[in-house]
């Protein structure tokens, strides 16, 4: 027996002994010159570029391998494509886990031409060339074999413990993207000082991550994500809750000139952090607060936003979108077919339909200012439910040109076409003179007034061929205005406008009205409006203009008709009505009542404003005057003469006004 254990022993020893000795001639060759040389040549022939090591080592009990001062250079041998300091992977088999992977400084090149090849494009898989298509079965042919019956199943084997990893570090890592334009320049984003940690990724442990990086010259980001044992929800994954927070520090937009196309960001930097907490299926709530850099010429906008969104979607719908869980037949969504009309938006058959349908998700916004340029908002909040597929924002408010804005309404995200109704748009004491200052929008005058309105939207999500199907309505009031400048008063315009020979003769003492318009527009001058009216309704591409007014001191213009906005025409008359003491002026204290029309005690002159909304034609209604004017005998005596001598352009409009009166013969033989 003594025997036959030295014997065991002895044949221990030399496995010991084989062992030592297989480990220390391995960890010596390694490393020499000739076992190096065929890595390194190995590793050049499978990505085509040169590479170069320091050094590898290796422990058995427990197996670790460290692989020193490594690298990967660019194909032309020039610079590094990827390199790092150190590589280190322990691992314990008995436990089945990656007790640690740490990479110290690693570092990463990505170049991108202007032509859009990458410079690793050489490495990726070439594209498979497309299955040619089974040719057609010949008429005749049998039909193919049924398949073969579907084999016994074999019993489940029992499945091993999965692999864990217990510490993942990656310490100073550093990025760098250069992206080449057209001219050969290039503009980069470098991302340095990358730490990354990843503890206990077990299906019994809690996970931990967090990281962060400087980007760029000034700016940085970090984030962490905690969550419980995944393998507590193995069986309901969409339930697993999660614990997210992430901040970005956005100094310079310069910092990201190379990851954005240009002009993608209008703020100079930013500061935003972002929480997210809970699982998709119970209760997913975010956090979002976002603060950028004053406005600048450069970068004209600005903002201040606060957002908390609550978000859940039934299970068997999460577990059907995450795990493949077959969607039982109660949540499922087979919307009707529905081609939506030209120009239209839908979304009822996209792949989004699905989580519209069913996700619940309630949206709080708070907005302490929004600037873009000079044009400032602030005091906004709002409030916005999605049920259903039905988008409705019971409440929106915010403060802007000295005034509030609010409105509520619903968007039918599923319909089709997807439609959309504001029912109330209010607006209070918003000061015209700031909205028209602030959008450099060019007047001959400088117009101020407080602006109240009364609106109402409805229609369709439509692009441009669409317009034509928005349905609104708008009741406006404008108080306290006032017009500054040169060129004359609105009045001065109506009396050039009625520089016509008729009028003159049927009120004289309109000329010396028409020579001050005359005079007046060499000079600045302040003209003030007691009131203006209007209401406008907007329907099949055409918006009607009703109980339109506009007060002045003695006078009052009134318009009504219709405009084609899409397509750039307007019809619409106008009455301008005298007060009664303007009209004892204008007629040397006269009643002309039987030559010409009166309202509300008043002279009423017409207008008619046609022809293309930018630059429209503004005449006397001469139809209207005529009309009247030649309702008395001796009046129409008068002026028949003068008729004669007009210009054929308003001896056509004349006679159009006569042949609608039925008088062409009596006065025109």
């Amino acid at each position: 027996m003594k025997r036959l254990y030295r014997f065991l022993f002895w044949i221990l020893a030399v496995v010991v002994l084989m062992l030592l000795t297989a480990h220390f001639t391995l960890r010596h060759a390694l490393n020499t010159p000739k076992f190096k040389a065929s890595v390194l040549s190995y590793i050049e022939r499978a990505t085509g570029r040169p590479a170069d090591y320091e050094r590898i080592d290796y422990t058995l009990f427990p197996f670790s391998l460290v692989i020193r001062r490594a690298a990967v250079k660019e194909a032309d041998g020039d610079r590094d494509f990827v390199a790092l300091k150190s590589f280190s992977v322990v691992v314990d088999w008995r436990k089945k886990e990656i007790t640690s992977l740490i990479l110290d400084e690693p570092f990463v090149r990505v170049v991108q031409t202007a032509d859009g090849l990458w410079n690793f494009s050489d490495l990726l898989p070439a594209p498979k060339p497309g299955d040619a298509a089974e040719p057609a079965d010949a008429a005749g042919e049998p039909p193919p074999e049924a398949p073969p019956a579907p084999a016994k199943e074999k019993p489940a084997e029992l499945a091993s413990p999965p692999l864990s990893i217990r510490l993942v570090r990656i310490s100073d890592a550093l990025f760098e993207y250069t992206r080449f334009d057209d001219s050969g320049e290039a503009t980069t984003l470098t991302v340095s000082d990358l730490d990354f940690t990843l503890t206990d990724f077990a299906p019994d442990l809690p996970l931990q991550i967090r990281g962060q990086a400087a980007i760029g010259e000034a700016s940085s980001v970090a984030f962490t994500f905690s969550a419980p044992p995944p393998g507590d929800y193995a069986d309901q994954i969409e339930k697993w809750p999660l614990d997210i927070t992430a901040k970005l520090d956005l100094r310079d937009a310069n910092d990201l000139a190379a990851f954005l196309p240009p002009d993608t960001l209008p703020v100079q930097g930013l500061r935003s952090t972002l929480a997210v907490k809970g699982s998709l299926a119970e209760q997913f709530r975010v956090e979002l607060d976002l603060e950028t850099s004053p406005p600048t010429e450069d970068f004209p906008a600005a903002a201040n936003v606060q957002l908390q969104a609550e978000l859940r979607l039934p299970l068997p719908v999460a577990q059907h979108l995450i795990s493949g869980v077959p969607l039982p037949d109660e949540w499922a969504y087979d919307p009707p077919p529905c081609t939506p009309p030209d120009g239209a938006m839908s979304l009822h058959d996209s792949p989004a339909a699905l989580v519209l349908r069913h996700l619940q998700a309630t949206v709080e916004a708070t907005i302490p200012s929004l600037a873009y340029g000079p044009n400032q908002l602030i005091d906004g909040d709002f409030l916005i439910y999605l049920r259903g597929g039905v988008l409705t924002f019971p409440k929106a408010v915010l403060s802007a040109y000295g005034g509030q804005i609010s409105a509520r309404g619903n968007a039918q995200l599923l319909a089709c076409p997807l439609s959309y109704r504001l029912e109330e748009l209010t607006i209070r004491d918003l000061s015209i003179e700031q909205v028209l200052a602030a959008n450099e929008i060019p007047l001959p005058s400088k117009i101020s007034g407080i602006l109240e309105m009364d609106a109402h939207l409805s229609g369709h999500a439509v692009a441009e061929a669409g317009l034509n199907s928005l349905e609104a309505h708008a009741a406006l009031r404008v108080r306290d205005v006032h017009s500054v400048g040169a060129g004359g008063s609105l009045m001065d315009q109506v009396w050039l406008h009625l520089d016509h020979p008729l009028v003159l003769k049927l009120l004289p003492r309109v000329q010396p009205k028409v020579e001050a318009a005359r005079h007046a527009a060499d000079h600045v001058t302040t003209s003030r409006y007691e009131d203006v009216t209007a209401d406008l309704t907007l329907r099949d591409g055409v918006a009607t203009l009703s109980n339109t007014r506009l007060a002045l001191p003695d006078y009052r213009l009134q318009i009504e008709g219709t405009m084609q906005p899409f397509d750039d025409r307007m019809d619409l008359d106008a009455r301008l009505i005298v007060s009664p003491a303007e009209t004892l002026e204008l007629t040397a204290g006269k009643d002309l009542s039987e030559r010409l029309p009166y309202e509300d005690g008043g002279l009423m002159v017409p207008f008619v404003i046609e022809g293309s909304l930018i630059e429209p034609r503004v005449l006397p209604n001469l139809e209207i005057l005529l009309s009247q004017a030649l309702s008395g005998t001796k009046l129409a005596d008068e002026i028949m003469p003068r008729i004669e001598n007009l210009s054929e352009s308003d001896k056509k409009r004349i006679d159009q006004g006569l042949k609608a009166l039925g008088k062409v013969g009596k006065y025109l033989k």
